[in-house]
């Protein structure tokens, strides 16, 4: 979308300014080919190729005519404010102002190059010449801007980059002479004053050079008497190395030891005289600290400033070595005594063969603790530390337990302690430091001895070598009489639970007796009662005197079917009869009833020589005794 045309005398021509369509005449300023005028009533008007559709220079040249064409018809363009910059030392020339040139040439060759704007005027009988690029996307050459600044040209560069392209045309304008970011090319002006700002930062460079010179020389006269002072100092702590192990890092010392790490400390290092202790005392201390100190430490890493700071807040080093000493102090009194090493140095040193014994590992920084390393020592010493607090514990329990003797019981604990009692395979401190389930049943042994003097408590036979005689006999008669009264009790509660089990078995028969008279009527129920029932294991009920629980289901269970087995059987007669009784009736059709009960009665050889009465037992034997009627009444007929 192009919003300028070029018209066929050569300007550039808004789009506002022409008529719609082909009939505007103007064509691209980059291709040269045809435009239209799109001036319709959804889009922004512009300017479209006609046939080509790829030409992607049409905006760029429109730009850079446009900007040749407004700076040479207004005669009009704004300047950039002139400032000067030297190594961070700033001063303002002259501010922004309006530049109107009384002649303005384009594209003029001026040997070796082709400015695009060339804006002249003359003031006081001197002609001054303006230099002016325009620039989209490219950007005015190294090699130009170096010819300009040769010969000494003033000249500005437009920076029309950011321009949008659906502005207006007054819009558009206003940036090209006097919005859109432009700057100095040269300026003579600007050029003097960086001149003078160079001059004053080799003027002030000097100045701040002389002043370091002189710093230097006092801190020289500075170190080399305070190496004067540490030299004499370091050489008369020689003399008099420390001998003794300070009681408050003792316990350092102790738990270093019980970690197994006794082989890691105590080691003798050049400068070894700067410190007010042993080496063992501040080396256990630094271990203690890192190694075996809180496990949020396992992560972090130690520098030597940082170990040396821990030693100096502890009281650790001697007087005169607590001030921190820095690389050069420290070299300057090597020079006066080589044997000398600062706090710090000893400290890196000893970090460094800690490393060497993998008990810590060079970083970058520092150094870190290896966590291998230091999970073993801290096992060692929580192991030691636990077997601590259950001796501890053990002898808590222990007095806790004579306390609680009435009287005065005395034991001497030690005595105690460190000897093997009965029943136990170590003494009971070997016990407690050893720990695991001998200690564990040892506890629970003297917890139970405790309770032994509560009533109702078990007796303990083992008193450990406690004197808890006296508790043991009460226990002892106690339980006797307990045990006795249990007895008794229970033969208490077995004759009650034997009546009431008679009275149970009572009423059980008795409910039997009156099931069975009830089903079979007062005559058969009572000839019933005086047979016996093979549940009862051949005996009658009526001689029991009761009925367990299994023997009255059993019997009820018996009796009921024998029950249902005579129901059965009176069911079948029933039906018997009923056959019979039509079969009967049958024969009383072919003769008389005299005949009929003769027939039922007499064997017949058509019922293989049964009795019809004997056979009609069932629908079955009623339809063959139905068939030997018929035949024997066709016989008789015949």
């Amino acid at each position: 979308m192009l919003p300028y045309g070029v018209a066929p005398d050569g300007r550039l021509l808004h789009i506002s300014e022409v008529s719609s369509g082909l009939g505007c005449g103007c064509v691209c300023p980059a291709c040269r080919g045809p435009l239209v005028a799109n001036k319709g009533t959804k889009k922004a008007h512009h300017f479209a190729h006609h046939s080509i559709r790829d030409c992607v220079e049409a905006y760029e040249t429109m730009l850079h005519l446009l900007a040749k064409q407004v700076i040479a018809e207004r005669k009009l363009v704004m300047l950039p404010a002139v400032q000067a910059e030297y190594n961070g030392l700033r001063a303002a020339v002259h501010p922004v102002k309006e530049f109107r040139p009384d002649e303005v040439a384009l594209e003029v060759w001026l040997e070796g190059m082709r400015p695009d704007v060339v804006a002249r005027i003359t003031r006081k009988g001197h002609l001054k010449e303006l230099l002016i690029e325009i620039a989209v996307t490219h950007f005015c050459e190294s090699e130009k801007t170096g010819l300009i600044r040769a010969r000494r040209m003033a000249g500005i560069e437009i920076n029309l980059s950011r321009v949008p392209r659906n502005v207006s045309r007054e819009e558009m304008e206003d940036a090209i002479i006097s919005s859109a970011p432009r700057r100095w090319l040269f300026n003579s002006v600007q050029e003097q004053e960086e001149e003078q700002l160079r001059a004053e930062f080799e003027r002030r460079l000097a100045e701040k050079r002389e002043r370091e010179q002189k710093i230097r020389r006092r801190v020289r006269a500075l170190i080399d008497a305070q190496a004067r002072e540490l030299a004499a100092c370091f050489r008369e702590n020689v003399a008099a190395l420390p001998r003794r192990r300070a009681p408050a890092e003792q316990k350092h010392i102790d738990r270093v030891h019980s970690a197994g790490l006794a082989g890691i400390v105590g080691v003798e290092l050049a400068g070894g005289a700067c410190f007010a202790v042993v080496s063992e005392a501040w080396q256990s201390f630094l271990l203690d600290r890192f190694i075996l100190g809180d496990n949020s430490l396992f992560n972090t890493v130690l520098t030597s400033a940082e170990a040396l700071s821990l030693l100096r807040r502890r009281g650790l080093l001697r007087p005169r070595f607590v001030r921190s000493i820095s690389d050069e102090l420290a070299k300057a009194t090597r020079a006066l005594e080589p044997g000398f090493q600062s706090p710090e140095e000893v400290i890196k040193a000893y970090l460094g063969s800690l490393a060497e014994h993998h008990i810590l590992r060079q970083q970058r920084y520092g150094w870190s603790r290896d966590t291998l390393a230091a999970q073993e020592a801290l096992k060692r010493l929580r192991k030691i530390d636990d077997g601590l607090l259950r001796v501890a514990e053990l002898k808590r329990r222990l007095n806790a337990l004579l306390r609680s003797l009435p009287g005065e019981c005395w034991v001497d604990v030690r005595w105690w302690m460190q000897t093997p009692h009965h029943g136990l395979e170590k003494s009971p401190a070997s016990l407690a430091v050893a720990g695991g389930w001998a200690y564990d049943s040892l506890i629970e042994h003297l917890d139970r001895l405790k309770r032994m003097k509560e009533a109702g408590a078990p007796v303990e036979e083992n008193l450990l070598g406690l004197p808890l005689e006296e508790q043991q006999e009460l226990r002892r008669e106690e339980h006797r009489l307990a045990q006795m009264a249990a007895r008794l009790a229970a033969e208490e509660r077995a004759r009650k639970d034997a009546d009431e089990r008679r009275e149970v078995e009572a009423l059980r028969r008795s409910a039997l007796i009156k099931y069975v008279i009830d089903a079979l009527g007062d005559t058969d129920g009572a000839a019933r009662l005086e047979r016996p029932l093979r549940s009862l294991g051949n005996l009658a009920i009526s001689a029991l005197g009761g009925l367990s629980e299994e023997q009255d289901r059993s019997a009820r269970l018996e009796l009921l079917t024998e029950q249902e087995r005579r129901s059965a059987v009176a069911r079948r007669q029933a039906d018997t009869q009923t056959l019979q009784d039509e079969l009967r009736n049958e024969a009383i059709i072919y003769r008389d009833p005299h005949w009929a009960d003769h027939w039922m009665n007499a064997i017949n050889r058509e019922l293989d020589s049964k009795r019809p009465k004997d056979v009609c037992v069932d629908a079955a034997g009623l339809a063959k005794c139905r068939a030997a009627l018929k035949r024997e009444a066709r016989t008789r007929r015949a």
